[in-house]
């Protein structure tokens, strides 16, 4: 693969890289020479003989307090700017007082050369190895303060062997700074390559990686329909199977907008979406859910969906890869075995559990204007009915009493068996205490005559019946008043009818 190095990368990478490395080298260095140029400004001042009375001790003076306010100067900048990310200006200030520093030590060793008639220049020498081999900076500002520090130099020389070792020195800082400076690109260019193998190797394993779970997933069933969602683009796109259980599209832009603005989807099938959405944000690698959805023809079924979450390299969710299934015959199976468990397997009633379970549901969720009315019943002088006519015939008239609540059972009514031969109804709704003194009447009539072996049986009902508004009382108050009135039933005769 051809590919072309990001040089606007590699001059930001340098600028950073060298603004950092010659900001602190500076920073040391100023911080040094003031320690210094202070000393020297004291010994001159304080303890020369002739303190600021010569000229020569003026123009030192003037050398280490125009040092010292460059220095002072730099740190003061550089402190101010090191927490902003203003790195151009940085490195220019930077690169501006290396400049005048070495312009302050070339004029410093020109006049302590031409005062003392030295001819030696070990500390120019020095300081332009220094500037060669440590500083990070471009070509043309390096070979710039080179040649023109070394041309004020030059000319301060006046022995030619001076002159000549001078300009081999020179050559040598030339050449020392140019390996320098091609190490540092190289490894500017290597670490971009670094950056770019690893980059395509990331590409790749997260390639491999989708293929293989993708296999995984739609290996798991041949009853599925397999989706891709973009979390970060917002498109779902569903597998060409998805036609035989649903009319949507293959491909769904703005997904989550969709969903939320649909019609046809439920708000608890929309929730389930959200939280499969959080939950891979909060990264939470694999999901799973049962949902209802509307399928073809906009009927609903349930479906499992699982989903496998795919991370970018900063570790935020990327792909989602799943499946729904069609479970619509798992859930009857799960369904019609609740209800199974719910029934008394003999009467075909609610069973007790089941029932009270309803009863609380129902007077948690009375509106306003409703009342949640509850019957209890129980078969006067059954076990006399046992005794004398066997318990066979004992069976028959509780199936005959259940058949018979049962039968008579207006809509939104809950009939069930609470006990051995009591029984209870339940209901809420409009003109309720009129449709439940109804129903009890005809519970009573629809009882009178039950027969065994052609044999009319002596059956008869004590009811009790109990309201509450919404508030008004919890499930156990209304039940207690409901049973104390079937009790009142039975102590005033049998065969009665009681409120509350």
């Amino acid at each position: 693969m051809q590919r072309k190095n990001d040089f606007k990368k590699i001059k930001r990478d340098y600028t950073e890289k060298a603004t950092a490395w010659n900001c602190n080298l500076l920073l040391f260095v100023c911080l040094f020479c003031i320690l210094v140029e202070l000393f020297n400004i004291i010994r001159v001042v304080g303890f020369s003989n002739s303190g600021l009375g010569t000229l020569n001790n003026r123009i030192y003076f003037g050398f280490y307090t125009a040092l010292l306010f460059l220095c002072v100067l730099y740190v003061t900048l550089e402190l101010a700017l090191r927490r902003t990310q203003r790195i151009s200006v940085r490195y220019g200030i930077c690169m501006s007082g290396m400049a005048m520093i070495l312009l302050w030590q070339t004029l410093f060793q020109i006049y302590d050369i031409s005062r003392s008639s030295a001819n030696g220049y070990i500390t120019i020498v020095a300081a332009l190895v220094a500037f060669s081999s440590i500083a990070i900076m471009r070509p043309v500002y390096a070979v710039v303060n080179l040649i023109f520090n070394y041309g004020l130099f030059f000319l301060a020389l006046r022995d030619s062997g001076d002159r000549f070792n001078f300009t081999i020195m020179l050559l040598l800082c030339m050449v020392i700074y140019l390996v320098k400076y091609r190490s540092f690109l190289s490894g500017l260019f290597q670490e971009q390559e670094l950056q770019f193998v690893h980059h395509e190797l990331n590409d790749k394993t997260d390639k491999l990686r989708l293929s293989n779970e993708q296999y995984e997933i739609l290996a798991q069933s041949s009853n599925l329909i397999a989706f891709q969602w973009h979390m970060k683009e917002g498109w779902l796109h569903f597998a060409s199977n998805r036609e035989t259980e649903f009319d949507w599209p293959d491909r769904i832009e703005d997904f989550l907008l969709k969903v939320r603005e649909s019609k046809i989807i439920r708000e608890e099938s929309k929730h389930i979406i959200y939280r499969c959405e959080q939950q891979a944000i909060q990264g939470i690698s694999h999901q799973k859910y049962e949902i209802l959805l509307p399928s073809k023809n906009r009927t609903e079924k349930w479906y499992e969906l699982q989903m496998t979450m795919q991370m970018d390299r900063e570790g935020n969710p990327l792909l989602g890869i799943g499946f729904l299934s069609n479970i619509m015959k798992q859930k009857e199976k799960t369904e019609n075995l609740e209800e199974q468990l719910q029934m008394d397997s003999f009467t075909r009633l609610l069973n007790k559990a089941a029932i009270e379970e309803r009863g609380m549901q129902m007077i948690e969720r009375l509106k306003a204007e409703e009342e949640l009315y509850m019957l209890i019943t129980d078969i006067d002088n059954f076990k006399a009915i046992n005794d004398r006519f066997g318990h066979i015939c004992g069976d028959h008239v509780l199936k005959t009493i259940a058949d018979t609540m049962n039968r008579l059972a207006p809509e939104n009514m809950e009939t069930g068996r609470i006990g051995g031969d009591e029984f209870m109804a339940l209901f809420s709704g409009g003109q309720g205490k009129e449709i439940i003194k109804n129903y009890a009447r005809q519970l009573l009539e629809g009882t009178s005559e039950v027969l065994w072996a052609k044999e009319e049986l002596p059956v008869s009902l004590s009811i009790g019946i109990a309201s509450a508004a919404p508030g008004e009382m919890t499930y156990a108050q209304l039940y207690t008043a409901a049973d104390k009135a079937m009790y009142i039933a039975k102590k005033d005769g049998k065969g009665k009818i009681v409120f509350a």
